[in-house]
């Protein structure tokens, strides 16, 4: 795969373009609770103008090789978790898709060096229609996923956002959804208010820090760079959506907190944007 110049820097931004964001999407029980995470969720598309659609990368679509986007007019609400209560299970997101404009992402990317397909046949993942259920109830902004390539460095991923942020300009809201952190070895169960512990702490404030910086050059060996990474990750595919997020950034865009909130002791659920 051809080097990506991560030196270039971001073009600027169009007045009203749609936001880029990271999503830590928390467990599928997010969408029955109201905590702060939810209100936060709810409250922040108050902040800007409605998207024309939503194109999501999430965690639970992982494709080797090829980049696939799903092309539907319509979505199938996945339900890929187990063990949880019968009222998910029921529950659908059964926002439009939107195949015109994925069909376009898919020239870009593939026009990008990033070979990419359509996927006429795949629904929303809990990673993509658990915030945005929560984000737009009414499922009545169109949505589509493209998924994420793994195993895979930051630098392909960060690609994928960097060839697409022009979408903002369209009215295109771009979300990486995965977790800040993401061991669930670690997390004590059953008190979901229970005290953060500090390596929790500090690794989130690290990775926020590194956001804000602008500076991208860390996300090349992240996983040294990061104090305790592969304890807060044994698998990085959670992470690894906050490099698409970056790579959606454009010149002069605010980094914007949307929550910050450490659950069950270890599991950060931060959640911000470039606007």
């Amino acid at each position: 795969m051809e080097l990506f110049d991560f030196s270039k820097e971001p073009t600027a931004k169009a007045p009203g373009s749609a936001p880029a964001l990271f999503l830590s999407h928390g467990a599928p029980t997010a969408v029955l609770t109201k905590d702060g995470f939810s209100e936060s969720l709810e409250s922040f598309p108050l902040s800007f103008k409605r998207p024309n659609a939503i194109a999501v990368v999430s965690a639970h679509w992982l494709t080797r090789e090829t980049i696939e986007i799903s092309s539907s007019e319509t979505n199938e609400t996945i339900h890929d978790f187990g063990g949880f209560p019968r009222e998910l299970y029921e529950m659908t997101c059964p926002a439009p898709g939107a195949p015109e404009i994925a069909g376009k992402m898919a020239e870009a990317l593939n026009g990008a060096g990033l070979k990419t397909k359509l996927n006429p046949r795949r629904g929303l993942d809990h990673g993509a229609w658990i915030p945005l259920k929560i984000m737009y109830p009414n499922a009545d902004v169109p949505v589509f996923q493209i998924s994420l390539p793994y195993p895979s460095a930051a630098e392909p991923v960060y690609k994928m956002g960097k060839t697409l942020a022009s979408f903002r300009e369209q009215g295109v809201m771009l979300v990486g959804s995965g977790s800040m952190t993401h061991n669930l070895s670690t997390l004590k169960w059953g008190d979901e208010n229970a005290k953060p512990e500090r390596d929790a702490v500090d690794f989130d404030s690290d990775v926020m820090a590194r956001v804000a910086s602008g500076d991208i050059a860390w996300t090349e060996h992240y996983d040294k760079l990061l104090k305790n990474f592969h304890a807060m990750h044994p698998t990085d595919e959670h992470f690894l959506p906050i490099f698409f997020a970056m790579g959606c950034r454009r010149d002069g865009d605010e980094l914007k907190n949307i929550y910050d909130g450490i659950h069950y002791g270890t599991m950060s659920l931060r959640c911000f944007a470039f606007l």
